[in-house]
This record gives C-alpha cells, sequence and structure tokens, in this order.
C-alpha cells in the first residue's frame, strides 16, 4: 500500500505541481512537524441550495509527521487511509520541503524579475518624455 501512495504522491507533485498547496507546521505543545500537499480535484461534492447556490469540490489531503511516522491521505466522502511508519514520512517530509523551496523560489524569481521589467519600462518612457 505504501508504495501504491508513493506513486500517486509523486504523480502529484510531478504532474500537478501548480495546482497543489503545501503546508508545513508544527504543532509547538507535542514539538511535531507536519508536512501536507492539499489539492482540488474539482469534481463537485455537494451543493447547499439553503443560503443559495453554493457548489463545494472535493479535495485530497495528504499529511506526514516525521516524528511519529503519522502518513495520512484523504479525501471529501472517501474513508481515510492512516498508517504510521517514520521511514515513509521522514522521506515524503524532505521531499515536501524540497518542493516548497523551490516553488518559494520560483514565486519569488517571478516576482522579482517581472518588478524588473515593469521598472525598466517605466523608467525608459519617463527618459523618452524627457528626451523628447
Amino acid at each position: 500500500m505504501i508504495n501504491k501512495l508513493s506513486e500517486f504522491i509523486d504523480d502529484l507533485i510531478e504532474y500537478r505541481l501548480e495546482e497543489i498547496e503545501i503546508d508545513i507546521y508544527t504543532d509547538k505543545k507535542k514539538k511535531e512537524f507536519y508536512y501536507s500537499i492539499d489539492i482540488d480535484t474539482k469534481m463537485i461534492s455537494r451543493t447547499n441550495n439553503a443560503l443559495g447556490l453554493s457548489i463545494l469540490t472535493q479535495r485530497i489531503h495528504f499529511c506526514v509527521c516525521p516524528e511519529t511516522g503519522l502518513v495520512i491521505l484523504s479525501r471529501d466522502d472517501y474513508n481515510e487511509y492512516k498508517d504510521e511508519n517514520i521511514e515513509f514520512a521522514k522521506k515524503y517530509a524532505k521531499i515536501i520541503t524540497d518542493v516548497n523551496i523551490r516553488l518559494q523560489k520560483d514565486a519569488l524569481d517571478k516576482i522579482i524579475d517581472n518588478s524588473y521589467q515593469d521598472l525598466k519600462l517605466k523608467r525608459e518612457s519617463n527618459i523618452r518624455k524627457l528626451i523628447g
């Protein structure tokens, strides 16, 4: 089962990287770290007509805790998969950390690159107005 889960998470990271949400958080009382990946399946879960039409979609949640070995995979409207495997949890905590660093670096690069371009364009425009 762990091999099947591993393949699934690897595929999520490889093929849906732009759609996943990563969260790394700490339980300060227990001094445990939790590493999670969430993704919206865009599959309709249920509608609520009492407050108007609202459509909710199913989300997949994967979480590991390397200190306890906790491994969770859940999806709305399905039973939860839960296991304890310290080796697996440590492996995926590292993978999630590395992916998070890569996503943060990409976000920073895009913000800075686009800001430089915007500022350069505005600067060139002002120079043309002064010369022109």
